[in-house]
């Protein structure tokens, strides 16, 4: 009988060999390095352009709201001039619109009140105007000049109380009726930004009238 028993440690060697040879397979795929993520690029966000300020006669172009206290302090001056004491109210709303060539002015139920002391009783003029006037216009980047203005579509009512009771009095006893509104034509200096306009007109007697106009938001 043959002895068998040699064969079988070449046997279990290989076999050995074999099941390390995979053992040591399975370290290398392990230890393979984690691959590094690609950096994320961020995008620089687009700045937003500054828009140019409007100035000169471009800046004029759209439509202003008379600011009702300016109204008001360009009528005192007037009063004053006269020599007139009294206190001035205003009320309603007023704007002005320019389109490169035209100008239009819009009261909507404007009234101006003037109060004064007569003789221990209190006077009061009342002048209301609605409805539109209009005329061509002309702009440098300091100056604007409306020769002619069409009233034809303006309303004017003048009114009088005493003691706050209504009063009957001719317009020409008052002098209420040489007050016209505002007076667009002529030249006028003027300086404006995106939201104010201030209009200067010249001195006739005294100081010269200033008129502030805010933009107008649709």
């Amino acid at each position: 009988m043959r002895a068998v028993r040699p064969l079988v440690a070449p046997a279990l060697v290989a076999l050995a060999l074999l099941v390390t040879g995979c053992s040591s397979g399975g370290d290398d795929a392990a230890a393979s390095p984690t691959p590094t993520p690609e950096a994320t690029v961020e995008e620089t966000p687009t700045p937003t352009p500054t828009p140019t300020p409007l100035t000169g006669a471009a800046c004029l172009v759209g439509s202003w709201d008379v600011d009702q206290a300016s109204l008001a302090a360009g009528l005192q001056q007037t009063v004053a001039a006269d020599g007139t004491v009294g206190e001035v109210q205003t009320a309603g709303a007023t704007w002005i619109s320019f389109d490169g060539t035209s100008t239009t002015l819009t009261y909507e139920s404007q009234s101006l009140t003037v109060t004064m002391d007569v003789e221990g009783q209190q006077l009061g003029t009342t002048l209301a105007f609605t409805g539109p006037l209009s005329g061509a216009y002309t702009a440098t980047d300091t100056e604007l000049t409306v020769p002619a203005v069409d009233t034809s579509g303006v309303a004017q009512t003048l009114s009088f109380t005493l003691d706050g009771a209504p009063f009957e009095m001719p317009a020409e006893e008052s002098g209420a009726d040489e007050y016209q509104g505002i007076d667009l034509t002529g030249t006028q200096s003027y300086t404006c930004t995106e939201q104010e306009l201030v209009l200067v007109s010249p001195a006739a007697d005294g100081a010269p009238e200033t008129q502030q106009l805010l933009r107008r938001r649709a």
